[in-house]
C-alpha cells in the first residue's frame, strides 16, 4: 500500500464552478495494478464509493451503474477535480482518496456526514475506452490520443491534409489528400473521419472495425475565418467553393461536390 499527496476533490457527480478549489487529499493505492493509463479524450468505467473512514458505505455507484460509471474524461463539467487522477489510473487499480472535515464544511461535497467525520472516495477503475469518433455514435471507430497536438484548429471537410498513416502490422505511410474525397487517394474513410478530429502534430490510436491505425497530423489547409474577410472576398470564395462543386460533379464525385457546395452556402449565408 502506497499513500501519496494529490490534488483537490468537488463532488464525483458533478461540481459547482463557483466553488473550484484546491484541497489536499490524501491518496491510497489499496490495490496496485499493471497496465495503460486512459487518453485524455477517453471514457473510463469506474466503481466508486463514499465512505466513513471506519468502513461505513454511504453511497455505491454500483447500485445505479452495475456495468461501471461511464465518465467522458474530455466533459469539463464532470469530475473536473479527479480527472487528473483517473488519467493516471490503469484498469485494475483501487485507490481511497481522504477528505476531510473542513472540506465538507466549504460545501464541496454533496454527501451527509456525521459531525466530526471524514469522507473517503474508493475508486477502482473497471476500463477505459478511446473516444467515439463514428458518426451515429455506435463505438465502432475510437480515437485515443497518444501524443496531444501543437494547435487548436483542425482540418475541414474539402481542405487538404497530410496525414502519416501506420496500420497496425503495415509500414507507414505519409498521405496528402483532400478531406470528403478520401477514395481518391486510397484513404480509409475511418481514417479521414479521425483527421477531421485532429490538431497539428497530435498522434492517436484510431480503432476500426477492420483495422486499427497509428496517425500523426502533420499539415493540413486552415479555412480563413469569415469575420477577418470582406464581403468581396466572401463573394469570391463563394464562387470558387461552387466552381470546385460543379467540378467534382461532372468528375462524378458526387459526395465531395455536396460537401464543396455546402461550404459555399456557408460563405453565402454567413
Amino acid at each position: 500500500v502506497s499513500t501519496q499527496s494529490t490534488g483537490y476533490y468537488d463532488s464525483w457527480e458533478s461540481y459547482d464552478m463557483s466553488c473550484r478549489q484546491y484541497t489536499p487529499l490524501i491518496k491510497t493505492v489499496v490495490l496496485e495494478a499493471v497496465g495503460k493509463p486512459p487518453p485524455v479524450n477517453g471514457t473510463v468505467k469506474i466503481h466508486i464509493k463514499q465512505m466513513l473512514t471506519d468502513g461505513t458505505v454511504l453511497s455505491d455507484s454500483i447500485q445505479n451503474h452495475p456495468r461501471g460509471h461511464e465518465i467522458d474524461l474530455t466533459n469539463t463539467h464532470v469530475l473536473s477535480s479527479l480527472i487528473d487522477e483517473l488519467l493516471i489510473m490503469v484498469p485494475g487499480e483501487i485507490a481511497q482518496f481522504h477528505c476531510c472535515q473542513e472540506d465538507m464544511d466549504r460545501g464541496l461535497f454533496s454527501v451527509q456526514l456525521p459531525p466530526g467525520e471524514d469522507l473517503v472516495l474508493e475508486v477502482e477503475m473497471l476500463d477505459w475506452l478511446g473516444q467515439d469518433i463514428s458518426p451515429d455514435l455506435n463505438g465502432s471507430i475510437r480515437k485515443s490520443i497518444i501524443e496531444e497536438g501543437t494547435s487548436r484548429g483542425q482540418p475541414c471537410w474539402t481542405g487538404k491534409c497530410c496525414l502519416s498513416i501506420e496500420p497496425d502490422g503495415e509500414p507507414g505511410v505519409e498521405k496528402l489528400f483532400r478531406l470528403g474525397d478520401c477514395d481518391t487517394y486510397g484513404v480509409d474513410h475511418c481514417v479521414e473521419l479521425c483527421a477531421l478530429t485532429m490538431t497539428r502534430n497530435e498522434t492517436c490510436l484510431l480503432e476500426t472495425p477492420d483495422q486499427n491505425y497509428t496517425l500523426k497530423l502533420l499539415s493540413f489547409e486552415k479555412e480563413r475565418p469569415l469575420y477577418k474577410m470582406d464581403k468581396e472576398e466572401v463573394l469570391d470564395c463563394a464562387d470558387e467553393l461552387k466552381q470546385r462543386g460543379n467540378n467534382a460533379y461532372k468528375s462524378g464525385k458526387l459526395r465531395l461536390a455536396r460537401l464543396y457546395y455546402e461550404r459555399c452556402i456557408k460563405y453565402v449565408d454567413g
